[in-house]
């Protein structure tokens, strides 16, 4: 009777994991497990999506599958990347959403690497950069050039985001794959910066969008806040511990930005940031070169959104039906 959509990138598609421990499978089970048993989540997630592109799939999406609440992750990892790289869409004169207009065309990966669907598909590794060396965890190059590696790495992470901003700043079409992502240290290090605030606008802005698609349905919409690994673990080639240096670094500058567009526009949001820190953060997470959360994150992620659907979520809802209303404030 009930459908729940959630949209989202590669942590929520989670190739990295069995079915039965993936975030949308976990919620829906949790949802059961608390009396609700006509429900269905649907898992949406797509291996190097921004939100953008989830944004154009919901609203293409929205009449064909019906759903009653769409949650829409954002993975503060990378995702504000996402939407300068894609060249999907760009800020007007007067800081309007608007399309580029630019052909949508199929990533140069998938051209170029006959072999990377595999890659993906089998996963461990899913990110693949062409122009971003990674760093080597190995034991012996921490011991020996960990320093030296890290903030050769932070300068390389800046660089490319200069020249995904310099696309964005010359109306540019995408030449970048979306594979070429990287965390956002611009917002991280300078949220005040001039890439930091465009990406943060053209974020306000898909953002605002789903939920005026969501509203014109009677949908209700959720954003899911998740994380960086960078700013709660040492999981990663660096952590917040290099970063600590900067002066306008914040472990919660990247959770906030998404915070505080969901706060301005009246938008429901889960903020995983606070609940990920006080259970060990390093458990949550993959160690060494992947980026995204484990089975057990993935977990904690699905009872707190579990959680909140139904304290908050379902007895607003009034496209929902009273039946499942019902049930679902019984299962309190």
């Amino acid at each position: 009777q009930v459908r729940i959509i959630v949209y989202g990138d590669s942590s929520i598609e989670a190739r990295f994991s069995k079915l039965e421990n993936t975030y949308v499978h976990k919620l829906q089970n949790y949802l059961q497990e608390a009396g609700i048993k006509d429900i269905e989540a649907v898992n949406a997630g797509v291996v190097g999506f921004g939100p953008d592109q989830s944004l154009i799939r919901f609203g293409k999406e929205v009449d064909i599958y019906n759903p009653d609440i769409v949650i829409f992750s954002i993975t503060t990892h990378n995702d504000f990347g996402d939407i300068i790289r894609n060249r999907l869409f760009e800020l007007d004169s007067e800081g309007n959403l608007i399309d580029t207009g630019y052909e949508k065309t199929v990533d140069p990966l998938l051209i170029e690497k006959k072999d990377f669907v595999d890659l993906v598909s089998s996963l461990q590794i899913i990110k693949v950069a062409r122009n971003i060396k990674r760093y080597s965890t190995r034991e012996d190059a921490v011991k020996s050039r960990a320093n030296d590696s890290v903030e050769s790495l932070i300068r390389q992470y800046y660089s490319a985001m200069e020249r995904e901003y310099s696309v964005y700043k010359q109306s540019k079409p995408r030449y970048l794959s979306i594979f070429e992502d990287c965390y956002d240290l611009d917002i991280a290090l300078s949220p005040d910066a001039e890439s930091s605030k465009t990406k943060i606008k053209l974020m306000d802005g898909v953002i605002k969008k789903a939920k005026d698609i969501a509203d014109k349905n009677g949908i209700g919409f959720i954003v899911l806040i998740q994380p960086a690994v960078i700013d709660l673990t040492k999981n990663f080639a660096f952590s917040y511990e290099h970063l600590e240096k900067y002066p306008g670094y914040r472990k919660t500058n990247l959770t906030n930005a998404v915070k505080n567009i969901c706060i301005s526009n009246h938008i429901d949001f889960i903020n995983l940031f606070d609940i990920f820190s006080k259970n060990n953060p390093e458990d949550l997470f993959f160690k060494g070169r992947n980026d995204h959360w484990n089975d057990q994150g993935q977990d904690i992620a699905a009872k707190e959104t579990a959680l909140y659907i139904i304290k908050k979520i379902i007895p607003k809802n009034r496209s929902l039906t009273n039946s499942f209303r019902r049930r679902a404030i019984n299962s309190q």
